[in-house]
């Protein structure tokens, strides 16, 4: 109570534009952090649901790309024009 009247008296001797200003920035500081919450609230509900869904078991790829050489044998020959 004590801090309204406070800010309430200080407020009030401001000029209008510097007011206005003060104010304004007062309800964007208000605003992002209500979008801050809105944000998390919604990422943790994300995230909530995909860990209930749990983690499918995934097929193994019989895929060897490392084994491959980067560049073919010098003993090959290739016969293809470049």
């Amino acid at each position: 109570m004590v801090a309204y009247f406070l800010c309430g008296q200080l407020i009030e001797r401001l000029p209008p534009l510097t007011r206005a200003s003060v104010l304004m920035a007062l309800l964007a500081l208000v605003l992002i952090g209500l979008t801050m919450i809105l944000c998390i609230k919604l990422g943790g509900r994300y995230v909530r649901r995909l860990s209930r869904a749990g983690v499918t078991p995934t097929k193994p790829v019989d895929d060897r790309w490392h084994r491959q050489p980067l560049s073919p044998r010098p003993d090959a020959r290739d016969d293809t024009p470049i």
